[in-house]
């Protein structure tokens, strides 16, 4: 039916117009995306700056500032940094939030993104796509609880959408919603 497939991530509910709508939507904010999480701290000519200057001979610098460890430059940030607040907030909650959209609207777009696992390995693969940017170009550092963040915030964004798709699905076939 018309409700069970506009409620079920990948229903197959948008064709034509409205796909495309969503797909030029989705693009442009992957667009938006980078520059919130990867460049965030940089004006669009300060990012084409870097991105001129480009030299392979950087590549190997920059890695004494990356983190590499799960959870430790949240822990630090959190616990023993001296910044307001406020500023710790927005930090962490931009990391979260800006992956939130991609996981709601990856399944209604493509079916294979239904899975969690797929999501995920999406994220995964935008996410380190993003540090590695920040790094090349020297824009920011290289930071796994940054990948971590984001995955969190997809997972944010794709678990109501699964958990509506399901009920929504039982609803229809006449079951009671187990959620």
């Amino acid at each position: 039916t018309a409700f069970e497939n506009s409620v079920r991530p990948g229903g197959g509910c948008l064709k034509g117009t409205p796909k495309t709508i969503l797909l030029i939507m989705m693009l442009l904010y992957v667009l938006l995306l980078a520059k919130i999480i990867a460049f965030r701290h940089y004006s669009l000519d300060e990012i084409w700056l870097n991105i001129l200057d480009f030299r392979l001979s950087n590549i190997p610098k920059g890695w004494e500032q990356a983190n590499l460890v799960p959870f430790r430059t949240g822990i630090d940030y959190l616990f023993f940094t001296n910044v307001p607040l406020s500023f710790k907030t927005e930090q962490i909650l931009s990391n979260l939030i800006a992956f939130a959209p991609l996981g709601a609207f990856g399944p209604i777009l493509w079916d294979r993104l239904e899975k969690a696992g797929n999501m995920l390995l999406l994220v995964l693969s935008l996410s380190f796509a993003f540090e590695l940017m920040q790094w090349a170009f020297r824009l920011g550092v290289f930071d796994v609880d940054h990948i971590m963040l984001n995955l969190a915030g997809c997972m944010a964004g794709f678990l109501p959408i699964k958990v509506l798709g399901m009920a929504g699905g039982r609803l229809m076939a006449g079951q009671k919603a187990k959620i």
